[in-house]
């Protein structure tokens, strides 16, 4: 089950959610790979139909730890520095995590995850949404890698956002 009884701030402890009280996440889903990942950095979101916007991009959080689905958890933020078009920061919490898979190449170790979450956006009203995040990570000391697609129940694809990250931003280990 999920620890939503923290009462910690989610940069300092990625598997604490106090805002969001839901329960298990699909904990008979089978691990193939275990990820952990502390990403912040600066990037361009592509908002539709708002265009790209810079800002500062954090995700954390970690997937199948001890190769066990029940306590994965993760966020996502966006803050945006550029208020031209107005405010466009967002954050997003997961209420159901499907990993999807990994893959490994000589050089890369990438987990794909589908999941479904809320949606809150600085200026407007929640919405519920899924989304495809994948986490890659070199093995060979290059950088690490997060590209996240955000659609609405509609199918509609209203976000997107791609960045690379330094060689200790994510860590994936196969499941045996």
């Amino acid at each position: 089950m999920r620890n939503n009884s923290c009462s910690c701030n989610e940069v300092d402890c990625p598997h604490c959610n106090p805002c969001e009280p839901f329960g298990p996440i699909n904990p008979n889903v089978p691990c193939t790979c275990s990820a952990s990942f502390k990403i912040k950095t600066k990037t361009q979101v592509s908002i539709f139909p708002v265009g790209n916007k810079s800002g500062i991009l954090t995700v954390i959080g970690s997937i199948c730890p001890n190769c066990n689905n029940d306590t994965s958890n993760f966020f996502i933020s966006f803050t945006d520095l550029d208020l031209s078009e107005g405010d466009q920061s967002f954050r997003v919490s997961p209420v159901s995590i499907e990993p999807s898979g990994c893959s490994q190449s000589d050089n890369r170790i990438t987990l794909g995850i589908n999941f479904a979450g809320i949606y809150k956006p600085t200026v407007g009203n929640p919405q519920l949404v899924i989304g495809q995040m994948n986490l890659s990570h070199s093995l060979t000391g290059g950088q690490d890698s997060v590209d996240i697609a955000l659609w609405d129940y509609s199918f509609n694809l209203f976000l997107g956002a791609a960045a690379n990250v330094p060689p200790t931003s994510v860590t994936i280990t196969q499941c045996s």
